[in-house]
């Protein structure tokens, strides 16, 4: 294993250690167990002609505990060895408790003779000793311990080895130590322990406990010196004086700056690193954050203030991955080791490079409502492991920084309060638990000059000219220490005012109360507006109602005898006209039915702003209404020569619950608008099932088309009543502009949404959503089946004053084969009913003499049986409560539709009435 001859003239090992060291030592290579060191105190106590390089060979159990050593990589080991020569002539065994250590690749073997117990035994133990130990003859160091060695921050036992101690204290101090070791020296007694600041090998001081004692090492007087490090317990000690220094501070000073220097000064010392604080003039927030850095509203203190890290912090604080500026913002606190490793930026990386800035540690601080303003950072020019002791000194910091700046808001608010107070209107009272008047403001003392401190606040208020019958009621709950909130009439100058008066606690952090305060709030002019509003707003509803019951009126003029055309025109296409006839009368349908449509579209608006207008929640085929819309304008598309597509989700259900007729009309109005505003191309039509979740549905519509479009200016405005697309007045698109408006208010009454995407010349898309329930249950369809009766079995009484009404009615009737008997007014109709057998009554409501309600109210004294069906030119909303109050069973507004008159008798006819093939009417 060992085969080089071995050299003692290692001169670069010779040169680095002291040769007077008198441990014998071997120094070994790890790789192939090779001697590179020996040091004289080995070759003193080898006998003459031993070959060294028979070392391994004859020392079996050395050669194990070295490969062991090596393998397992152990920093100590210690065995017991002897060893012999067999060139001397005389045998002499040479006994030895060797001590391995491994480093840096080599094994140092240290040779403590046996016989040599005492020195042995104290060798070891003060390798375990956690205090340092150096013995030193003639000022020059000859034994440190492990522990020595780490306090003074040396890493190689030859590097202390031969120094003077007076190197490892301050210089003004070295001659007092010379002194203290020639009198231990003298005197031959142990040295009084005392605190002392030590030096390490790179000149930083450290707070030790040093004791010294006269020994003999190597059979000479020495000097034993035995040191702790105190570092912690000295700077605690420091810390708490110097934190009641710093608590008064903060009480006394008013400049920040200064209690945040005096701050960093002694946590600098205590941390032996570089401290900067940065504090801003606002809570920092995501949204401020950039403002506050380029407005330049935060301040950094520091001692070092040349400091480049310092001089470019406005640089760093802009980088969204500055170390800094993340913590300000997520209010947590960081530690780097090496904080060139966590900085992705190649910028902001460069920069802390070019400050050698490694190690990097913070803390930011926050008010107790959770509110950051600012940070406290240590930093180091190489990497730095931190330790417990230093994270605490940091929160403390931190906690003193919040402190500082706490109390410096608080004087700032104090201050704008005091400043707000002498200028606001309100009028304040702070009164103390004896109701002693501790403080008021300014304005207070202008309105009442009687007022004065350590007044009695309840004298003070017997004593004003108070209006209100509850002033009693006033001072028992004030006594009582009620907090409560009144308004009080004053006579002041001879002249009333109105205030709110309050009266309040005020309580500390613990929920104590402290004192109780009062505010007198002048509200005169707000009385007087109140007053202007109430009778502004009572006109304005009598306008309104002026407003509501003219349209009502005008409504039933204009449907009355409109009902008269439509019902015209509905028979003639009944009588099979000759065709060029019928286009004539498609004409006059189109233009009554829009004309219709206008007025509609006025009294729905009407509605929707007073907020009568309301959803009706039925169940409804919601498949047979799409497809009734789809029917409705599929010829109409198709005259114009355009393409008309459409697609209805085979997966929306059959049954859904809502109100079908205002849903029927958003569907007509969006439609109408595509095919009014489309010359040529397409529209596409399209519902489907959006979303479904229990019984609840969203369904889809989405209607687009190819026509002129919408302009982005008149898109921001669409909904606006009374807004034409085509607004000049040669236009060619005709219409009153509330079509969407309404369409607009509707979706909102459904709880829906509509959006419109549209450009000029190239089309529209409008997309409407509008929640459902589902029908679960489905009730058998008995439309069919009650379209084969036999009507003309039935007999109905028909009440109508206007003529041309009744005529048409009767029309209808007679061609569904159904006997007719008719009243112009309500007597009339009261005496036929009690005179002859009716099966059902259409009932007008609005008639001269007595009414449609009255008549109904008489008939049904003496007849609870007979279906009394209203027809009125009025809207739904005007009748719907009033026929239920007066008897009446429905209602049909006029204009009707033949087919809706129709399925109202169906709906209640007699039940004996035998059945019949369905009747066909071109509607």
């Amino acid at each position: 294993m060992f085969h080089k001859i071995f050299s003692t003239n290692n001169s670069d090992f010779d040169n680095n250690l002291p040769n007077f060291l008198e441990i014998p030592l071997m120094i070994f290579s790890s790789k192939n167990y090779e001697i590179l060191y020996i040091n004289p105190a080995f070759k003193k106590i080898m006998p003459a002609n031993y070959n060294l390089n028979h070392f391994l060979k004859d020392n079996e159990n050395f050669l194990n505990t070295l490969k062991r050593v090596v393998q397992e990589k152990q920093i100590k080991s210690v065995i017991k060895i002897q060893f012999q020569s067999e060139n001397l002539q005389n045998k002499i065994s040479y006994h030895y408790e060797i001590h391995f250590f491994y480093k840096a690749n080599k094994i140092y073997c240290y040779f403590y003779p046996t016989d040599d117990t005492i020195k042995t035994n104290f060798t070891i133990l003060t390798e375990y000793l956690p205090v340092g130990i150096v013995i030193h003859q003639n000022l020059k160091i000859v034994y440190a311990n492990k522990t020595a060695l780490k306090l003074l921050n040396i890493e190689e036992e030859n590097e202390i080895l031969g120094k003077t101690v007076t190197e490892f204290v301050k210089q003004d101090y070295q001659k007092i130590v010379n002194k203290r070791i020639q009198d231990i020296y003298n005197k031959d007694e142990e040295a009084a322990p005392i605190e002392e600041i030590l030096l390490t090998i790179d000149k930083k001081p450290f707070y030790a406990e040093v004791r010294a004692k006269k020994i003999l090492w190597n059979h000479q007087p020495a000097v034993l010196v035995i040191f702790q490090d105190i570092s912690n317990h000295v700077h605690k000690r420091n810390f708490s004086e110097k934190s009641i220094f710093l608590l008064q501070k903060i009480i006394q000073e008013k400049n920040i700056n200064v209690i945040l220097e005096e701050l960093i000064s002694t946590f600098q010392i205590i941390l032996k690193s570089n401290l900067m604080c940065i504090w801003f003039e606002e809570a920092i927030k995501e949204s401020n954050i950039d403002l506050l850095i380029e407005s330049k509203k935060y301040h950094v203190v520091s001692q070092n203030k040349e400091d480049l890290h310092i001089k470019y912090i406005n640089e760093i604080l802009k980088y969204d991955n500055s170390p800094i500026r993340k913590s300000l913002l997520s209010q947590k606190p960081g530690f780097y080791r090496n904080i060139l490793q966590e900085i992705p930026h190649q910028d902001l990386l460069q920069k802390f490079i070019d400050q050698s800035i490694i190690s990097y540690w913070y803390i930011p601080f926050i008010n107790k409502s959770g509110e950051c303003y600012g940070i406290i950072v240590n930093y180091y020019n190489k990497e730095q492991n931190i330790a417990e002791i230093e994270i605490e000194y940091l929160y403390q910091a931190s906690f003193l920084c919040s402190l500082i700046i706490e109390k410096n808001q608080i004087e700032k608010e104090n201050f704008l309060l005091s400043q707000i107070s002498r200028k606001m209107n309100d009028f304040i009272i702070i009164i103390d638990e004896n109701n002693q008047i501790q403080w008021f403001n300014e304005k207070l003392s202008s309105l009442f000059p009687m007022l004065k401190k350590n007044q009695n606040f309840i004298e003070f208020f017997k004593n004003l000219p108070v209006q209100n019958k509850n002033k009693e009621s006033f001072i028992k709950k004030m006594l009582l220490r009620e907090t409560f909130k009144n308004e009080l009439e004053l006579y002041i100058n001879n002249e009333k005012k109105y205030f709110n008066f309050i009266f309040e606690s005020l309580k500390n952090e613990q929920n104590d109360i402290i004192a109780y305060y009062c505010i007198f709030q002048d509200i005169t002019k707000e009385m007087e507006y109140e007053k202007q509003l109430i009778q502004a707003k009572e006109l304005a509803e009598k306008n309104a109602q002026i407003k509501s019951e003219f349209l009502s009126i005008m409504s039933h003029e204009i449907r009355t005898p409109l009902n008269v055309i439509i019902g015209i025109i509905q028979l003639l296409l009944h009588n099979n006209p000759r065709e060029d006839q019928l286009d004539d009368m498609k004409l006059l349908k189109s233009s009554s039915e829009h004309l219709l449509s206008l007025v509609n579209d006025i009294l729905d608006y009407n509605k929707i702003e007073v907020g009568k207008l309301e959803l009706q929640e039925n169940d409804f085929n919601l498949k047979n209404i799409i497809q009734q819309i789809v029917d409705m304008f599929k010829s109409q598309i198709e005259e114009k020569g355009l393409i008309f597509e459409y697609f209805i989700d085979n997966k929306l259900p059959d049954k859904v619950i809502g109100d079908k007729t205002r849903l029927n009309q958003i569907l007509y109005n969006i439609l109408s608008n595509a095919v009014k505003f489309t010359d040529k191309g397409k529209i596409y039509f399209k519902s489907i099932l959006k979303n479904i979740q229990d019984d609840n549905i969203i369904i889809q519509f989405e209607i687009s088309d190819t026509g002129i479009g919408i302009s982005e200016e008149q898109l921001s405005n669409i909904f606006e009543p009374f807004k034409q697309l085509d607004a000049k007045p040669n236009r060619k698109y005709s219409g009153t502009g509330l079509g969407l408006a309404i369409t607009k208010k509707l979706i909102d009454l459904f709880n829906g949404s509509i959006k419109i995407h549209s450009k000029p010349l190239e089309g529209t898309k409008v997309i409407i959503e509008i929640p459902f329930k589902v029908k679960k249950h489905m009730e058998q369809n008995k439309q069919n089946k009650q379209k084969e009766k036999n009507l003309g079995n039935i007999k109905v009484l028909i009440v109508e004053d206007y003529y041309p009404n009744l005529l048409i009615t009767k029309k209808f009737l007679e061609i569904w084969k159904i006997q007719c008997d008719f009243a112009t007014n309500g007597e009339e109709a009261i005496h036929k009913v009690k005179q002859n057998q009716y099966d059902m009554i259409l009932m007008d409501l609005h008639m001269p003499g007595m009414d449609g309600y009255t008549a109904t109210q008489k008939i049904r004294e003496f007849n609870q049986e007979i279906p009394i069906i209203a027809i009125t030119a009025s809207t739904i909303e005007n009748v719907a409560e009033k026929i239920k109050q007066y008897g009446l069973n429905d209602v049909i507004i006029k204009p009707f539709k033949p087919d809706d008159l129709y399925k109202k008798i169906i709906d209640y006819m007699p039940k004996n009435i035998s059945e019949k093939s369905k009747w066909d009417f071109y509607i």
